[in-house]
C-alpha cells in the first residue's frame, strides 16, 4: 500500500488509529479488551517495516545495518521506556499515565509531517 500511497499516509493513518485504540484499550469493558488489544498492537507496530524500509531505501549498501539500527532504536526504546512508565504509574497512579502514553502516536504525528513524499530520495 504505502508504493502505491506513499508512506506518510499510512503513517498518518495508523498512528491515528493507533491512538484512538489504546484510549478504547483503557475504556472498553469486559472481553472487548482482548480483541482491541490485539488492533492496538498491531496498529503500534504496523509502522515499523515502513520505517525499516524507509531506511533501507536511503542506505541501500547498508541494508541490513540500517534494518539493524531501526529495529534496535524501535525496541530499545521501548525496552528503557517500560520501567519509566512503571514508575509514573506507581507514583500517578497507572490509568493517567496510561491515558498519556495512548497520546503518543498522536504526538507523532507532527514528525510524521517532516517525511518524505512519494518521492523518497534514494542514495547510490
Amino acid at each position: 500500500m504505502s508504493d502505491r500511497l506513499g508512506y506518510k499516509p499510512i503513517f498518518f493513518l495508523t498512528h491515528g488509529l493507533a491512538t484512538f485504540s489504546l484510549f478504547l484499550l483503557l475504556v472498553l469493558p469486559g472481553n472487548w479488551v482482548y480483541f482491541n488489544a490485539f488492533v492496538a498492537g498491531f496498529l503500534v507496530l504496523a509502522t515499523l517495516p515502513l520505517g525499516v524500509a524507509m531506511a533501507q531505501g536511503l542506505a541501500p549498501k547498508g541494508k541490513s545495518m540500517v534494518s539493524s539500527l531501526m529495529m534496535g532504536l524501535a525496541f530499545g526504546t521501548g525496552g528503557l521506556l517500560t520501567p519509566l512508565t512503571g514508575k509514573l504509574g506507581d507514583m500517578f497512579s497507572i490509568r493517567p499515565v496510561l491515558m498519556v502514553v495512548a497520546m503518543v502516536p498522536l504526538l507523532t504525528t507532527a514528525l510524521i509531517g517532516l517525511l518524505p513524499g512519494k518521492n523518497l530520495k534514494r542514495v547510490r
